[in-house]
């Protein structure tokens, strides 16, 4: 498969190395984590929840067919 063009060269690599014909020159699922959170937290820091206000948030209860409800989520 051709590298699509939204995707990184690095995510890329990760991609051609699960893709080894021999399983056990694959990478272990641990080190395919570590390197997916290595590049989320370079690319895109997760948001710090601590420094905003949340006291609502949405809660989807996806066993029903219900509307998302509001939660009080407050500390």
């Amino acid at each position: 498969m051709d590298k699509p063009q939204i995707c990184s060269d690095e995510m890329y690599e990760l991609m051609q190395k699960c893709w080894k014909e021999k399983p056990a020159e694959r990478p272990s699922f641990t080190y395919i984590r570590e390197q997916l959170e290595r590049m989320m937290l370079r690319h895109c820091p997760y948001l710090d929840m601590g420094d905003t206000n949340y006291s609502h948030a949405p809660c989807c209860d996806t066993e029903s067919d219900e509307e998302p409800s509001q939660e009080n989520t407050a500390l």
